[in-house]
């Protein structure tokens, strides 16, 4: 799913060059949000950086716009496809903020299902929100695994969402380490000799 239109394209004719591995894209531009409807994007279209929740920084972008998309759940775009949860291998969030509202919607049925995640954080758009960054917090850790995006494991001690998260990504997986290997770490920054 992707909802700013020009990386929609880009993603679109990306898709249609390889048509060897066409068959196992279904590329929508489309938001998934905490509820149905339609929701305003702002930001420059393809930029890479479109958000519902746009910072000054991104407001002074040449090209800086707004549009509306059509969004709706995961659960239910997953249950209208007929997708069975189990055989989701990834999900890769990363929604400028808007994971917030998402993770919050999302959180019993991530609790049942627990899909690899990989997740975007933009705490810098809710620096405040306690409540959310428990909540947050909960949801991380109630994986086996909770990474870092370099490999660096995650202590809940210690973690915290605003601190570690001001701008992150994470690997949340029910995934054991490989046979041989005793650190995720030389999973994501292989050894040399």
């Amino acid at each position: 799913m992707e909802p700013d239109f020009m990386a929609y394209q880009e993603a679109y004719w990306n898709v249609k060059l390889n048509p060897d591995r066409s068959a196992k894209i279904d590329l929508r531009n489309l938001c998934i949000s905490d509820a149905p409807g339609s929701l305003t994007m702002y930001g420059a279209p393809g930029a890479s950086m479109s958000s519902m929740h746009p910072t000054e920084n991104q407001k002074s972008l040449p090209g800086f716009t707004s549009w509306t998309i059509d969004c709706m759940t995961l659960d239910a775009f997953v249950g209208n496809q007929g997708i069975d949860p189990a055989s989701i291998a990834l999900i890769k969030m990363d929604t400028e903020g808007h994971e917030r509202a998402l993770l919050k919607q999302l959180q019993p049925w991530l609790l049942k299902h627990k899909p690899t995640m990989l997740l975007s954080m933009h705490a810098y758009t809710f620096p405040d929100d306690t409540v959310a960054h428990e909540q947050i917090k909960k949801l991380i850790f109630s994986y086996k695994t909770a990474l870092l995006s370099d490999g660096r494991k995650l202590d809940p001690a210690t973690f915290s969402v605003a601190g570690w998260c001001r701008l992150c990504a994470l690997v949340l997986t029910e995934e054991e380490l490989p046979a041989g290997v005793d650190s995720w770490e030389k999973i994501f920054k292989p050894q040399t000799a």
